[in-house]
C-alpha cells in the first residue's frame, strides 16, 4: 500500500502560515490521514464493527468515547530508579508531568514479550458518567465503556475489543502476565555462577527462609524444620560448587555473603527484593520463584501458596510474577492472637497457573456499568497494551487509540516566553535551535497597541478586556524596545569580547524569537489544540494553535471536523451540573444554593451554557420554599 496523502496537505507543505509580528507554523510533513485512522480502527476492531459503517461516522464515534481506567487501577512501571512496579495512576501521571522519566510496560502480542518504554503522553480527564466493571476471582477492571480490552473470544483470536462489545457476552478470555527478557549486565554475581537459574533458587530459598546477620560475615545461615527443605537446600548448594556444614543450622559459606545478602531487607528488617532482582534475566527470576516455592510455600494440588507479613516483599513477588509469567493473586489475613498486642497481617500469594488465560462470564455474569464519578487516566505505548493492576488482581489490557496513527511534523517560529508554554505539552518529538551553537537574530516580539491589557481580575493568568490609558501603553511599548534595543547590543558587545554564546545570551529578554521542529500524532495535537486554542489561552500562543490547526484540519479533514464537534467545542457537564440542566430544561427554578455559593462554579456553568441565568432561576431554596 502506498504513502495515504491528503491533496488540500500536500499545498500546505513548505509553507510559513504567519502570525503576528515575526512568528510562523510550517508543516515541513505528514504520515497518514483520516482514511489511516479508518485502517486502524477497522484493525483493532477485528475487521470491522457492527454499529457503525462508514468511515465519517466511524472516526466520528471513535472521538467521542474515551480509553481510560478509573483512578483505583495500578499500572505497571519502571521508576527512575530503575524499580519494577505498580504505582496507581494519580502517582503515574504526577511522576510523568515531573518528567521523572518513568518507562511503563507495554506488552507484545507479536512476541509475547514485554518491554519497558517511555510513555508518549499520560492522561488525566474528569468523569462524571457510567463506568464499565469486570468483577472475576482473577481479574478486577474498571474502564470507560469504548475502552480496547485484550481478549480473545470464543470466535476471535487475541485482539483489543471495545468493552461494551463484549459486555454480558459469555467465554471472555483475559491474560494477566507475560515474560520480560531483563536487562544485560543487570545481576550482580560476585561468586561467578554460571548457571542463572540455580543462582537464582538459591536467592529466592534465602528470601523464604534465609539468614544474613551476627558474626558470620562470610556466609548465609539456615534454619530448617522439614527434610524436603533440606534436600532442596542442599541440592542447590551442590549444583553451585558451594561449600556448606549442617548442624542445627546450616551454615554456607560465600565470601561477603553476608553483606551481599543484607541487601534483602528493609531498614525495618522485614524481608524484601533489591530493584535489580527485577530486571535481572528470565532463568534467573524463575529461579527465585522455585526457590521460594521450596522455601515457605504450601503446595496446593497444582498450585502453591507463600505467605509473608512483608507488604514490600508480597508486592514485589506478584510483581516478578507479572513479568515472569507466574501470575498471583494476593490476600491478607489477620491472624488471631491473644492479649493486648495487635496483630500483625500476612499477606498470602496464590500462585495458580491455570489462572495465566481466566474466562470472564462463565456461567455467570460477571461485567456490567456502573456510576463514577472522578479522574479517569491512561498512558500511550508503542504497542497500545499495558499491565495494570486493580484490588491486587494484574492483567493486560488496551491503552491505544487510531489517532495515533497520523502523525504532523510543523516547523515553528516563536517568541520563547511563548515556547516555554508550548514545551510544557510532553508528548511531542522536539529539536529546538541552539543559542549555545549559533548567534541569536535581533528579532523580538512586539505586542500590538491593542494587545497591551491590564491584568484580569477573575483571571490570574490572564489580560482584561478593559482599555489601558494611551499614556501607559505608550510607555509600555516604548520601555519595551528600549530594554531588548540595549539587551541585543549588550549581547552583540560581549561576543565581540569572546564570552561564551551559552553566557552571553543570559541577557537576552523572553520576547527573542526562537525555532524549533516539532512532531506530534494527532490524537496528542487535538488535546493540544484543544488547550491552547482556548479563549482562555494567552493570544499569542492561540494565534500560533490556530495555524497549527489549519495543517491539521488540511491532513484529516474528517477527522477534525469530529473534534470540532466533540471536543473543542463541545462541553462536558458534571453530576450535579446535569442535574441543574434537567431542572431548567423542565422550567424549574434552580435552588439559591445550587453553586455552594460559589460565583466562579456559577460562572463557568454559564459558560458551558453559553447563556446567562437570571435571577429568577435562582429563588428557590434547598428546601423547595420561595
Amino acid at each position: 500500500m502506498g504513502h495515504i496523502i491528503s491533496q488540500v496537505a500536500e499545498e500546505l507543505l513548505d509553507k510559513e502560515l504567519s502570525v503576528p509580528s515575526h512568528g510562523f507554523v510550517r508543516l515541513v510533513d505528514y504520515m497518514g490521514s483520516d482514511q489511516s485512522i479508518v485502517q486502524a480502527a477497522r484493525v483493532s476492531y477485528a475487521g470491522g464493527t457492527k454499529t457503525v459503517r462508514e468511515d465519517r461516522g466511524l472516526i466520528r464515534y471513535l472521538l467521542r468515547h474515551d480509553h481510560c481506567y478509573d483512578e483505583e487501577t495500578e499500572v505497571l512501571i519502571k521508576d527512575v530508579d530503575g524499580l519494577i512496579r505498580f504505582v496507581p495512576w494519580p502517582d503515574a501521571h504526577t511522576m510523568w508531568l515531573e518528567g521523572q522519566g518513568i518507562e511503563v510496560a507495554a506488552y507484545h502480542p507479536g512476541t509475547d514479550e514485554l518491554i519497558f518504554e517511555r510513555p508518549s503522553e499520560v492522561v488525566r480527564f474528569p468523569r462524571d458518567a457510567d463506568m464499565y466493571y469486570l468483577r472475576h476471582g482473577q481479574v478486577d477492571l474498571k474502564v470507560t465503556p469504548n475502552h480496547k480490552m485484550f481478549v480473545k473470544t470464543k470466535y476471535t483470536d487475541w485482539g483489543l475489543v471495545p468493552a461494551e462489545q463484549i459486555a454480558g457476552k459469555s467465554t471472555i478470555r483475559y491474560k494477566k502476565v507475560a515474560s520480560y527478557q531483563g536487562v544485560a549486565g543487570a545481576l550482580p554475581n560476585p561468586w561467578n555462577f554460571s548457571d542463572e537459574y540455580t543462582y537464582g533458587q538459591l536467592v529466592g530459598f534465602f528470601i523464604g527462609d534465609g539468614h544474613a546477620g551476627g558474626t558470620f560475615r562470610n556466609g548465609i545461615s539456615f534454619h530448617l524444620r522439614k527434610e524436603r527443605e533440606l534436600t532442596y537446600l542442599t541440592r542447590v548448594l551442590t549444583k553451585l560448587e558451594i561449600d556448606y556444614r549442617v548442624a542445627d543450622i546450616v551454615w554456607v559459606h560465600l565470601p561477603d555473603g553476608r553483606d551481599f545478602f543484607r541487601q534483602f531487607y528493609t531498614t525495618g528488617k522485614e524481608k524484601t527484593m533489591p530493584a535489580w532482582v527485577l530486571t535481572a534475566s528470565t532463568r534467573f527470576r524463575q529461579g527465585i520463584l522455585d526457590g521460594l516455592r521450596n522455601s515457605d510455600g504450601t503446595e496446593k494440588r497444582r498450585t502453591w501458596v507463600y505467605y509473608s507479613s512483608s507488604k514490600e516483599l508480597a508486592d514485589r513477588v506478584q510483581t516478578l510474577g507479572a513479568i515472569t509469567s507466574q501470575p498471583f493473586s494476593v490476600s491478607v489475613h489477620i491472624p488471631r492472637v491473644f492479649g493486648s498486642n495487635a496483630p500483625k497481617p500476612m499477606y498470602r500469594l496464590n500462585a495458580n497457573s491455570r489462572c495465566i488465560e481466566p474466562v470472564a462470564n462463565q456461567g455467570t455474569i460477571q461485567d456490567g456499568y456502573e456510576p463514577y464519578r472522578g479522574n479517569i487516566y491512561c498512558a500511550t505505548v508503542s504497542t497500545g497494551i499495558l499491565v495494570v493492576r486493580r484490588n491486587d488482581k494484574t492483567v493486560l489490557c488496551g491503552n491505544t487509540t487510531p489517532f495515533e496513527m497520523v502523525v504532523l511534523k510543523f516547523h515553528i517560529k516563536a517568541p520563547i516566553f511563548v515556547v516555554r508554554q508550548w514545551l510544557r505539552h510532553r508528548t511531542a518529538s522536539i529539536n529546538e535551535e541552539s543559542a549555545r551553537y549559533s548567534i541569536v537574530k535581533e528579532e523580538f516580539h512586539e505586542p500590538a497597541w491593542e494587545e497591551v491589557n491590564f491584568q484580569s481580575k477573575d483571571n490570574k493568568q490572564g489580560r482584561s478586556a478593559d482599555p489601558v490609558p494611551p499614556e501607559v501603553v505608550e510607555r509600555f511599548l516604548a520601555h519595551l524596545k528600549s530594554n531588548r534595543e540595549t539587551a541585543y547590543a549588550n549581547y552583540e558587545g560581549f561576543l565581540e569580547d569572546n564570552i561564551a554564546r551559552e553566557i552571553a545570551r543570559m541577557i537576552l529578554p523572553l520576547s527573542v524569537y526562537t525555532q524549533f521542529y516539532w512532531q506530534m500524532n494527532l490524537h496528542n495535537l487535538f488535546h493540544f489544540l484543544r488547550l491552547r486554542m482556548d479563549p482562555h489561552a494567552q493570544k499569542e500562543i492561540r494565534d500560533l494553535a490556530n495555524q497549527v490547526a489549519v495543517c491539521a484540519q488540511a491532513v484529516a479533514p474528517v477527522a477534525w471536523e469530529a473534534f470540532e464537534e466533540y471536543k473543542l467545542h463541545g462541553k462536558s457537564f458534571s453530576r450535579s451540573e446535569l442535574a441543574l440542566l434537567r431542572r431548567l430544561l423542565e422550567g424549574e427554578p434552580l435552588p439559591v444554593d445550587a453553586f455552594e455559593g460559589s460565583k466562579s462554579l456559577l460562572r463557568e456553568f454559564e459558560d458551558k451554557l453559553g447563556m446567562k441565568i437570571s435571577n429568577q432561576e435562582l429563588v428557590v431554596h434547598s428546601n423547595g420554599t420561595k
